[in-house]
């Protein structure tokens, strides 16, 4: 059952659409500032280091 629920979440994240939030068909805005990107970064970078497995996004 994990795989087809994590194939799935990788497929609905890949339709996302990030950019402008004042565009009707953007699903993800920007990060607020550099330091939520780096916190944010930083958990991506524990969780790998940790054992996971980075399927989709991870990298600015």
């Amino acid at each position: 059952m994990f795989p087809q629920f994590r194939d799935q979440l990788v497929k609905e994240y890949a339709a996302l659409k990030a950019g402008d939030p004042g565009d009707a068909s953007v699903t993800v805005g920007p990060i607020i500032d550099k330091g939520h990107f780096e916190r944010i970064g930083s958990w991506v970078d524990e969780a790998v280091k940790g054992g996971a497995q980075l399927l989709a996004g991870g990298k600015a």
